[in-house]
C-alpha cells in the first residue's frame, strides 16, 4: 500500500554513496531513459514503503528486528 502523498512530496537531501556506485547505477538506468536520481529515489521510496507496510501489519516498529537487506 503506497501513500500517494509520499510520491509527490519531495524534499532534497544529500546522499553519500561509495565511489563508483552512482556511475554504476547511471550505467544501468540511463540507457533505458531513466534518470539516476529518479531510480535512486524510487529504490529508497519502495524500501521505505515496504518497511512502513510491515510496521503497520506488526502494529508498530520493532527496531530489534530491523534489517537493511533490500534484495
Amino acid at each position: 500500500m503506497v501513500d500517494q502523498t509520499m510520491k509527490t512530496d519531495i524534499k532534497k537531501h544529500t546522499l553519500n554513496l561509495r565511489s563508483g556506485d552512482w556511475d554504476y547505477l547511471e550505467s544501468i538506468f540511463k540507457p533505458n531513459g531513466i534518470a539516476t536520481a529518479v531510480a535512486v529515489r524510487t529504490i529508497v521510496s519502495n524500501y521505505v514503503d515496504k518497511k512502513r507496510d510491515e510496521e503497520r501489519r506488526r502494529g508498530g516498529a520493532n527496531l530489534a528486528d530491523m534489517d537493511i537487506d533490500i534484495g
